[in-house]
């Protein structure tokens, strides 16, 4: 019964589509338009285009950001069923906020 219900939600490609804020750590950046960065979500690595110009025109006027630094992100989701095959799709629409992590003390400074 249950592969019967597989079958009709491969035959109509399901889709899931949604937008929903998250923080996102930068694993590794890509500074050529078009290319996707690699982001953290504490779970999964993954890559993700970034369609918001306002912070790809903050980056090309060298704001800054370091090691470690979280983004607070409304992030696109969109999987897919191609081919009888899951496609998943995530795109950064809007960096929100930037977020440095805590530092931490040296406990034996005076």
């Amino acid at each position: 019964m249950i592969q019967g219900i597989l079958l009709i939600c491969l035959r109509d490609k399901v889709q899931t589509d949604q937008v929903f804020p998250m923080t996102l750590k930068i694993v590794y950046p890509v500074f050529f338009h078009g290319n996707k960065w690699r982001f953290d979500d504490g779970e999964h690595i993954f890559l993700a285009a970034i369609e918001d110009e306002e912070f790809s025109r903050r980056v090309n006027n060298r704001e800054g950001f370091a090691k470690g630094d979280f983004r607070e992100v409304n992030c696109h989701f969109l999987q897919e069923i191609v081919n009888s095959r899951l496609k998943t799709t995530r795109t950064i629409k809007k960096v929100i906020a930037h977020t440095s992590p805590p530092v931490n003390k040296d406990l034996f400074l005076e």
